[in-house]
């Protein structure tokens, strides 16, 4: 990949944190004429490099909005310890703080249970009136 000067750097973190090519491109590049920056963003769109960049920059948000196996025990974990509080409003409308509910930290650890394979599933089946069928290997 073509590595970006500052200023097309600039334009495509602008970019995508607006998503308006023309707001990136005044802001990135200092230009105040609307017509100029709409005409000069679309020219940098086309860029092969703008473009491959833009790509990994969105690539990197959509991570960072996923949320991964480890974050997720950690929440749990943490719902778990009644660690996490939430704001409560009395009758009278003060707020409180107060921990995460017992429920709440039972259905976390049942989660992270069957996340860690720590329970078992078993299933029984009963057959009425079924023959078994008993396969033989001839070869």
């Amino acid at each position: 990949m073509t590595k970006l000067n500052p200023k097309q750097e600039r334009f495509c973190t602008e970019f995508i944190q607006s998503g308006s090519s023309s707001e990136a491109y005044r802001k990135a590049f200092g230009v105040t004429n609307d017509n100029t920056a709409r005409a000069s963003s679309s020219r940098l769109l086309k860029n092969p490099a703008i473009q491959a960049r833009l790509v990994e920059l969105q690539a990197q948000v959509a991570n960072e909005k996923i949320l991964s196996a480890q974050e997720i025990q950690e929440r749990l974990s943490a719902v778990a310890r009644r660690e996490v509080y939430e704001t409560v409003t009395l009758p009278n409308g003060q707020q409180v703080q107060k921990p995460t509910s017992i429920r709440d930290a039972v259905r976390a650890l049942e989660l992270l249970a069957k996340i860690n394979a720590l329970f078992i599933t078993r299933q029984e089946i009963e057959l009425n009136g079924v023959m078994p069928v008993l396969i033989h290997d001839d070869f």
